[in-house]
């Protein structure tokens, strides 16, 4: 196989520990020439929304229990990425299958000059964690980590590979992603928010459930919150 590397790639070193999924999409938007903030990608990603209303009775007691189950409520989900993703002008597609079965499609894709979003837990196990995929050779996928938190090698590096043997325990899925030069910002209707929601709900338990056949175990517990969010985009640009 043919090294493949696209560069201009840059990492965004992730701050908080909630803030992988839009580090890894201000990533991608950077690569495509898109300023983050005049597309309010943080707030249209839902990063710091809270799941319990603050007028909710007892709000204090349901949200103890449910950081002693340790369901953390921020960040981003699935359904915002392939919603946001959408209506700013991106085409994706999925690759949920084994290693093996989607890794010519991959090479092609990141041959043709275009990036992808990878969903990642660590090998010894832990969170879902949001990653860019930068390239693939023989040794395995290339991969950009706003925190180094799926490093193979646990070194905390930004960039590493992720040997073939480990792709199908690391990488639970892939987004491929890509935006024509001449795209812009879509008109979204309800027809679209609910079908790239959907999307991002299959992509999401496709995730849980790659993942649970190579590391049951409690992590499936911590996980289980991403999904547990009910959040829509709404607003206007």
């Amino acid at each position: 196989m043919k090294p493949i590397h696209i560069k201009g790639l840059r990492v965004t070193p992730q701050l908080d520990h909630y803030t992988c999924g839009y580090c890894t999409a201000r990533t991608i938007y950077r690569f495509y020439n898109l300023r983050p903030r005049d597309y309010g990608l943080r707030h249209y990603l839902g990063v710091d929304h809270q799941i319990l209303p603050d007028s909710m009775p007892f709000r204090e007691h349901v949200q103890g229990w449910m950081n002693q189950m340790e369901v953390d409520t921020l960040g981003v989900l699935p359904m915002d990425i392939f919603a946001v993703l959408y209506w700013d002008g991106f085409d994706t597609a999925v690759l949920a299958d084994a290693f093996d079965g989607y890794s010519e499609e991959l090479n092609q894709h990141l041959k043709r000059g275009h990036p992808a979003i990878g969903m990642a837990l660590p090998p010894s196990g832990g969170q879902l964690h949001w990653v860019v995929i930068s390239g693939m050779d023989d040794r395995g996928i290339s991969v950009l980590d706003s925190c180094g938190y799926c490093d193979p090698l646990e070194k905390n590096r930004y960039r590493y590979v992720v040997p073939c043997e480990l792709v199908d325990r690391v990488i639970s899925g892939i987004i491929t992603v890509s935006r024509l030069q001449t795209a812009g910002v879509r008109r979204m209707r309800d027809t679209d928010f609910y079908r790239e929601y959907l999307r991002g709900a299959r992509f999401g338990a496709a995730c849980l459930g790659h993942q649970a056949n190579h590391n049951a175990g409690g992590y499936v517990r911590k996980a289980i919150g991403m999904l547990t969010k009910k959040k829509k985009v709404s607003g206007t640009r």
